[in-house]
Formats: C-alpha cells, sequence, structure tokens
C-alpha cells in the first residue's frame, strides 16, 4: 500500500514538473540571469532618458534647438522602454507569447515603429549638429525659428508609423520568435522586399547620414584648428590657451564622433546581419539571438550617455540636480531633528 502511494506520489511529483518546464528547455537559473538582464536594461533607460528630460525643463540654458531633438531622442527610448520590454520581459519569463495574435502584431509594430523613431532622430541631430558647425549661415537662417526643428521631430515619428505600417495590413508580418522571445518583424523569404525597404529606411540610411554628417563636421573643425594655429604661428604669437582650446574642441568632436557611431554600429548592426542569415534559412543558437537582442535594446541607454553626458552643460544639471536633491534630504532631516529636540526639553 505504501509503495503504491510512493508510486503515485512521484508520478504527481512528476506530472508537475512537465507542467512547469520552461518552453524553451532552459534551466530556472537561465531564465533568471536573462530576466535580470533585461529587467535592467529597462530600467537604465527610463532612469536615463528622464533625467535627460527632467534636466532640459529644469535648466534654461539647455533649452536649445539641439536639445529639442535630444528631448525627443530621450522620450522615443521612454516609450520603447515602457510601452514595448515589459512585453519582451514577459514573454521571455514565461518563454512564450500568452497574450493572443493582435497584442503580439501591436507589441512588434510598436518596437519597430520607437525603435525607427529612435535612429531617424538620432540622424537628425547630426544633421542639426552639421548646419549649426559646418554651414553656420544655413542654420541661423533655417533653424532660428525652430519651425525647421519641429518638422524633423514631426518626421521622426511620421516616417516611422508609415514604413513600419505594412505589416499591419499585409506586406511583410509580426510573429512571436522563439529565438527573441518577443513579437518582432519576421524575417521570411516570402517578405524580402519589405525587409530589405525597413532596413534600408531605418537603418543603412540613418547610418550613412550620421557618419557624412559628423565626418563633416570633424573635417571643418580639423581644418579650422590647422588655420588658428597657423595664424598664430605666423604673427609669432604663442596663446597657449588657445591652441589648447581648439585641441579639446577637436577631441570633443572626435569622442562624440567615435561613440556614436561604435554605438550605433554594435548595437543595430548584429539584429540586421542575423536577420538576413534568417531570411537565407541559416539560424544561429539562441543565446547568439538573446545577446543581439539585449544590444539593440541597450542603445535606448545608451544615447543619454552619449548625447547627455558628452554634454558639459548636461553634467553640470546633473550635478545640480544631484546637489538639490542632497539638499533637499537635509533639510527634511533637519526638520525630523527638531522636534525630537523639543521633545527632550
Amino acid at each position: 500500500m505504501n509503495d503504491t502511494v510512493a508510486e503515485l506520489q512521484d508520478k504527481n511529483f512528476s506530472h508537475t514538473l512537465e507542467k512547469e518546464e520552461d518552453p524553451l528547455g532552459r534551466s530556472p537559473l537561465q531564465v533568471g540571469i536573462e530576466v535580470t538582464i533585461a529587467v535592467l536594461i529597462c530600467v537604465a533607460c527610463i532612469v536615463g532618458n528622464s533625467l535627460v528630460v527632467i534636466a532640459i525643463h529644469r535648466t534654461p540654458r539647455l533649452s536649445t534647438i539641439t536639445n529639442m531633438l535630444v528631448e525627443n531622442l530621450a522620450w522615443s527610448d521612454i516609450f520603447m522602454a515602457t510601452l514595448h520590454l515589459p512585453f519582451w520581459i514577459a514573454s521571455m519569463y514565461s518563454g512564450q507569447w500568452t497574450l493572443g495574435h493582435v497584442t503580439c502584431r501591436l507589441a512588434g509594430f510598436s518596437e519597430l515603429v520607437f525603435g525607427t523613431a529612435s535612429l531617424q532622430t538620432m540622424a537628425g541631430i547630426a544633421v542639426n549638429r552639421y548646419f549649426s558647425i559646418v554651414k553656420r549661415n544655413l542654420y541661423v537662417k533655417y533653424f532660428s525659428d525652430r519651425k525647421t526643428t519641429y518638422l524633423i521631430i514631426a518626421l521622426s515619428w511620421i516616417v516611422p508609423v508609415f514604413v513600419c505600417s505594412p505589416p499591419l495590413y499585409g506586406w511583410g508580418s509580426i510573429q512571436y520568435s522563439e529565438k527573441f522571445t518577443d513579437c518582432t518583424l519576421g524575417w521570411n523569404v516570402n517578405d524580402i522586399s519589405y525587409i530589405v525597404l525597413l532596413l534600408t529606411t531605418s537603418i543603412l540610411t540613418t547610418m550613412i547620414v550620421i557618419i557624412c554628417c559628423y565626418f563633416a563636421i570633424f573635417k571643418f573643425v580639423r581644418r579650422s584648428s590647422r588655420q588658428i594655429q597657423s595664424h598664430i604661428q605666423s604673427e609669432n604669437h604663442d596663446n597657449q590657451h588657445i591652441n589648447t582650446t581648439t585641441t579639446n574642441r577637436e577631441t570633443k568632436i572626435i569622442k562624440t564622433f567615435v561613440a556614436v557611431v561604435c554605438v550605433y554600429v554594435i548595437c543595430w548592426t548584429p539584429v540586421c546581419v542575423v536577420g538576413i542569415f534568417e531570411v537565407m534559412d541559416h539560424a544561429a543558437p539562441r543565446f547568439v539571438y538573446i545577446i543581439i537582442y539585449y544590444l539593440m535594446f541597450s542603445s535606448s541607454f545608451w544615447n543619454p550617455i552619449i548625447y547627455g553626458v558628452f554634454n558639459t552643460q548636461f553634467k553640470e544639471a546633473f550635478k545640480q540636480m544631484y546637489n538639490n536633491l542632497n539638499a533637499s534630504e537635509a533639510i527634511v532631516l533637519m526638520r525630523d531633528r527638531v522636534p525630537l529636540e523639543n521633545n527632550w526639553h
């Protein structure tokens, strides 16, 4: 009798384990690690980009034309982190999509739109900086009244919605991918025409614009620095301050150029490469897809670092926000101490 009961218990236990087994065959530790990294990326995106938005609105000198685009970039990344990443994290945890086909298509559409809007805004920032530094006369003519910037911001959302909507009505597809554990673009050979359009419009063209603009800025700044130094030498001046200033300016441009291009290439190129191989029916191991997705979404927390921390005015604004927070905490502590001291008396 006891043996029969034990056998039944073992069968029930085995049946329970089968029910709880991960659909992707992952161990609980692997699930925990994957989900933890995804949550950290999501939190970092929200915190970093929110600080950029707060700094712009609390610091009058940050209310510039270029920072209108930086704020738009921050909002596109915040929308990605709050309106799409939770779906990705939930499906990663469960190992499957449980919210239905319609929700899957909407979640995938949101990913495409927010990602493309972020990339389009990065291109807009590059164009803005190009005209601001290289074509100053045209910048004053077209960007001084902010209308051009508002147009760029509007296009950074209209173009993604237009380009990313075809899968909703039959050209291309949005489907759940077990390898990405997310609802995303379907990399199917039948949809090759739309895939080419999306990659060309969203990633390739944007990359070309960013590289060309920042390279032109770098060449202009380097040429200007050489002219200033030549002028100083011809006049027999030994102005170390001017030399240092021009060198620092050139170095800053180089750092920004390298950072923007490297982050763009590292975060967005791998998903294109893997997608193309997927179309060709050459699949990679699942861990490759997960790492690539981490890289792609991590671009949303690199953006506030590149466009915020690299900017001296943003760094000063962040320091001021931190000092104000410490001051507020000190005031609260002082208020709490006063009643205690009065009670002792």
